[in-house]
């Protein structure tokens, strides 16, 4: 009838839509190619940038991350099954390949690291984005748009004002890797995405072991268990943070191998790395959710001893007959001069870490609206006499967060992955018994009371996954996550 509006057909809408998801990937592509190529330009100036190379293990590492690729863009299930592969199994040799930047002065003693100003993880999440992302209109995704350009004139602002020096220019994969995590969760969705996910995260416990065990038997570190991808201290707190998970997560069928096997896995680099504060950290988080868990006050006081008794007893019985007790009592004697206390195997990582930490506030307060900048803690630790030229983070992830990004925006930032995933995840996780999310509460409280004494966000695999699981517990709330 005449001055009625027809409704758009069935095949108009939806090609309105593929339009305007075509719009909004053009635009997520050339924000992404503007930040890039201007990163790429600025690090061509800076003299700790380093050209890319190739070699066997790059080529063979390239290999393996392009077969991870092809299998996941031929179904959303298999992405959610490779995403945690790529984050823990691809070699970060591979990011050689890109262009990279000296993590310190070039000219130290201690021949410093380098990192890539993008690694792989960004080309798979935004591969995830591209092939299975539905970009469509909201409130949220405008938010989320607006909150990236935010971001992005706050950072801009702060090199060219130079309160942050390029030099560490490589820093902001924390900002990236957290922005596109959380767009694949809102693109992309997590329903029915439990399955494939904790099975590529096996998969990844596996090969991390066996990749941990080769490099071990190769270098033979004091006996200690190393990676060649996190490291040794990391590695204690990956296995930490996945026991956690592992120990609420209830296997749908095949128990041994869902559950007990990554369960002993987990143990075995938790305790085969010897970052002691790993255990204290798994011990706690497991008390505190078991605590929530629980309904009765007998059961809160039992978990409560048994996990005092053995904090308690990490705390005063070590393996070099020194405690960590006794250690800080040491270390205390001359607190206002670090430089005086007598050096021993027991007490020279505590001292490492009074000092650094009592001068990284120093840094954070005369640059406590901005910070440094991400990178440039490392450049700056001599001007305030932190005389370690290996050291790349100040030992603490919240000390790193508001030294990085000052101190609003690192609160602020330290707030959304660590604090704001517990609060929005507990009540669902807890009140609805659910297993998977109890556990991927652990995670993350396991990771946040190991930054208690590493800077553990400041690994890039494993702050990509901490978003992963942060995520999982923030949309949790919105698309009830189904199992």
């Amino acid at each position: 009838m005449l001055g009625q509006h027809q409704l758009p057909s069935g095949s108009a809408l939806k090609n309105g839509l593929l339009l305007r998801g075509a719009v909004l990937r053009l635009l997520l592509l050339l924000f992404l190619t503007l930040f890039g190529t201007g990163a790429y330009f600025i690090a061509l100036t800076r003299s700790n940038y380093v050209d890319p190379n190739v070699s066997l293990l790059i080529i063979a590492s390239a290999l393996y991350f392009l077969l991870l690729c092809l299998i996941s863009v031929t179904k959303r299930s298999y992405y959610w099954a490779a995403l945690p592969l790529v984050i823990l199994s691809v070699p970060n040799a591979i990011n050689d390949f890109f262009p990279s930047m000296y993590m310190g002065p070039p000219d130290a003693s201690v021949d410093p690291p380098a990192f890539a100003l993008f690694t792989h993880i960004d080309l798979f999440l935004i591969l995830g984005l591209l092939r299975h992302g539905r970009f469509r209109f909201s409130r949220q995704l405008v938010a989320a748009g607006f909150a990236a350009l935010f971001i992005a004139f706050f950072v801009v602002t702060n090199y060219l004002t130079s309160a942050w020096s390029t030099n560490g220019i490589y820093g902001l994969y924390q900002i990236r890797y957290a922005l596109l995590v959380y767009l694949v969760f809102r693109t992309i969705g997590f329903d029915n995405a439990r399955r494939p996910f904790v099975l590529g995260l096996i998969a990844a416990i596996v090969l991390t072991l066996m990749e941990t065990l080769v490099l071990s038997f190769l270098l033979a570190p004091a006996g200690h268990l190393i990676s060649g991808n996190l490291g040794k201290n990391p590695l204690g707190h990956f296995g930490a943070a996945a026991l956690s998970f592992f120990m609420f997560y209830r296997a749908p069928k095949a128990v041994i191998l869902h559950k007990y096997l990554p369960l002993g896995i987990a143990t075995l680099l938790m305790l085969g790395s010897g970052t002691r504060f790993s255990v204290v950290a798994a011990l706690a988080s497991l008390l505190l959710v078991h605590s929530i868990r629980s309904s009765t006050i007998l059961k809160n006081a039992a978990y409560f001893f048994i996990g005092a008794l053995a904090i308690l007893t990490l705390l005063l019985v070590t393996p070099q007959g020194k405690s960590i007790v006794g250690g800080i009592a040491h270390v205390s004697e001359s607190i206002t001069a670090p430089d005086l206390i007598e050096r021993t195997p027991e007490s020279s990582s505590m001292i490492t870490r009074l000092q650094t930490w009592l001068n990284t506030i120093d840094m954070a307060s005369k640059h406590c609206l901005t910070g440094v900048g991400p990178g440039n803690w490392t450049f700056l630790k001599g001007d305030f006499h932190i005389p370690y030229e290996g050291l790349l983070d100040p030992h603490n992830d919240l000390l790193n967060f508001v030294v990085s990004y000052g101190v609003p925006f690192g609160l602020l930032f330290y707030a959304a992955i660590l604090i704001y995933p517990l609060i929005a995840g507990h009540r669902i996780s807890f009140q609805r018994h659910d297993e998977f999310l109890q556990g991927c509460y652990a995670f993350i409280l396991c990771i946040a009371l190991t930054g208690l004494t590493n800077a553990t966000l400041w690994k890039h695999s494993i702050f990509g996954l901490t978003c992963i699981f942060a995520c999982i517990l923030i949309f949790s709330r919105r698309e009830q996550i189904t199992k």
